[in-house]
């Protein structure tokens, strides 16, 4: 079982041992889930468009909480940066858990994190999901089964590894 790392990691780490789109053989795609941008509870922003021209504005820096430095949600995040000229100061943590927690908490205003370790902070209204939360996503679960033959599943993880290595060299992480 893998996930979006497999694809990201080429890039984030040019001598890794292996080579995944060579080295590894997809079989199914178990489940897809997305990834969801959430504020605190009592910051003002309500849409993506408006966190946006707020980190636009000059001082306006948004600290933006993660699981981690080189995670998709980092990532994200910094593609955000380059795309929209927004000044989002990534604040790396170890797990989501941690970054939740401050997130609920308030030490920083907003969180990119995978909506099946953020849904129960949202649905308690501890958190505001701002972005990409679609229906099918927000169950029980927080994901939907993908399914699918190996071939479905190793042309998406290619596509993945193609689209990230040259963002995340070009932003020089």
């Amino acid at each position: 079982m893998v996930s979006a790392p497999l694809a990201t990691n080429p890039g984030l780490m040019p001598k890794l041992p292996y080579d995944a789109l060579r080295d590894l053989t997809p079989v199914i795609n178990l489940t897809a889930q997305g990834f969801v941008i959430s504020v605190h509870e009592k910051q003002p922003f309500k849409t993506v468009v408006e966190l946006l021209e707020a980190a636009k504005k000059p001082g306006g820096d948004v600290s933006c909480a993660s699981p981690g430095s080189g995670t998709s949600m980092h990532l994200v995040g910094q593609v955000i940066n380059a795309e929209y000229q927004t000044r989002f100061v990534h604040i790396p943590y170890k797990g989501s858990g941690p970054a939740i927690h401050d997130a609920i908490g308030g030490q920083v205003p907003m969180i990119i994190d995978p909506i099946t370790t953020s849904i129960g902070q949202i649905r308690q209204g501890r958190l505001r999901a701002l972005a990409e939360v679609r229906d099918r996503l927000v169950d029980q679960l927080g994901g939907t089964l993908a399914g699918g033959s190996a071939e479905e599943f190793g042309a998406p993880l290619e596509a993945e590894t193609e689209r990230w290595v040259p963002i995340i060299r070009r932003l020089g992480l």
